[in-house]
């Protein structure tokens, strides 16, 4: 009897291909960052991690396309933007013939190659099971980054430049940069907590949001203050009425918290890391906030619950439009409250720590900071003048900003993407 040959399923090949890519992906997102950051600062000391990450990334494509071999089928709306995403990499080769630094053009080429082989996996290779492990992966990888910011402003830890100035920068060693990754953090935490169904879960992801907002606040970035409620706001319509109030009052606890221990803990941060019990209270005043909180977010978890019986279920047709209110409601005060904040001697910024209160009050001022962030501006429309097609490539400021400033200053960023990209 002659044997039966095996049929393999070509399905299921895919499916372990999608976890090969996936595990991976996993393992650059919680290894990473503690490389810098993979931060590209067109400068010999950040370059080989970049590189690591770059050969790891076109593996992972040359799997993605051996993947689009395979099933390749323009049928979704989400292959479109698989196919519009490689004009990101074509923008930045095509600059390469005429950069300022073919050196530096020809690597942010290979970056941008980075950025579509994260995008398309994104979309292919993160359906049902491996979406809510990717959620995992997101959270696990930034809570412990923001517990090693935390051990080195305590001490236990130096990273370099992880406390810059006086403000938390962790491993992207500018407090800005560290910034933005939080405020991102911040809203998939909150969103998390709101939406898991289980009332303990909901409680244990809470626990972060204390030190989340505490190390936003550290790193005494006015960017990032100014963006929370236009985050906030996206965040808020994708959630019922009800969700909407829980996750305000979770970040607002969060926040409060925060405030009232910032002063002590931001000062055990800067003094002499030798005493080992200053660093004991520090951590001390972390844990106890964050297990308030969690007990608060239990609090508004059974307020969320009152409110969907008493009223989202009674009138569902209007709740369409009710998830609009508070968002509106958020965006009136926020432009109510920088007027405020700008008046000169504010009563309201006086409640703040007196550090983050000065920083808050030169929003729109002559600061220095404010002023070079102006003079960039300028110069680097100056740039795109005189390369308005394809650009400068990549390192093009870093080459040619001494040729086009204005005034005297040294920076190797334009400290703006856009403009960056340009």
């Amino acid at each position: 009897m002659p044997k039966r040959k095996s049929i393999s399923n070509p399905v299921v090949k895919m499916d372990s291909l999608k976890w090969v890519v996936f595990s991976m992906l996993g393992l650059i997102l919680l290894v990473s960052p503690y490389n810098r950051a993979l931060f590209n600062g067109e400068q010999v000391p950040f370059e080989m991690p970049v590189y690591y990450a770059i050969l790891a990334s076109l593996f992972l494509l040359f799997l993605m396309l051996f993947y689009f071999y395979r099933h390749g089928r323009l049928i979704h709306v989400r292959d479109l933007f698989g196919l519009a995403i490689w004009l990101v990499p074509l923008s930045y080769f095509l600059s390469t013939f005429q950069a300022a630094s073919p050196y530096y053009a020809k690597l942010a080429f290979f970056i941008s190659l980075v950025y579509v082989t994260m995008f398309l996996i994104g979309i292919y290779c993160t359906d049902g099971k491996r979406l809510r492990a990717l959620h995992f992966l997101f959270m696990l990888s930034g809570y412990t980054l923001v517990i090693y910011g935390f051990l080195n402003w305590f001490g236990h830890a130096e990273y370099k430049d992880a406390v810059l100035s006086n403000r938390l920068s962790n491993v992207f060693q500018y407090p800005n940069s560290y910034a933005a990754y939080l405020l991102g953090l911040l809203f998939m935490n909150s969103c998390f907590t709101v939406t898991l169904k289980n009332p303990v879960l909901r409680m244990s992801n809470s626990l972060m949001l204390v030190p989340i907002t505490l190390s936003l606040l550290l790193t005494l970035s006015r960017g990032a203050l100014v963006v929370i409620p236009i985050i906030l706001v996206v965040s808020l319509i994708v959630l019922s009425v009800g969700k909407q109030l829980h996750l305000i009052m979770n970040v607002g606890f969060g926040f409060l918290l925060s405030v009232l221990i910032y002063d002590r803990v931001r000062q055990i941060g800067i003094n002499d890391h030798s005493n080992w019990q200053q660093s004991l209270e520090g951590w001390l005043y972390l844990i106890v906030s964050s297990v308030i909180l969690a007990i608060l977010t239990f609090v508004c978890y059974l307020i969320e619950i009152w409110w969907r019986k008493r009223f989202e279920k009674k009138n569902r047709e209007l709740n369409r439009w009710k998830i609009f209110v508070i968002p509106s409601v958020i965006i009136v005060l926020f432009a109510l409250l920088i007027g405020v904040i700008l008046q000169d001697n504010s009563k309201l910024v006086q409640w703040l720590p007196p550090n983050i209160a000065a920083r808050i009050q030169t929003l729109g001022s002559e600061d220095l900071s404010v002023v070079q962030r102006i003079v960039f501006v300028r110069d680097s429309m100056e740039i795109v003048k005189d390369y308005p097609l394809f650009g400068a490539g990549g390192g093009g400021w870093a080459s040619l900003y001494e040729q086009y400033q204005s005034v005297p200053y040294t920076s190797r960023q334009v400290h703006n993407y856009y403009l960056q990209h340009l």
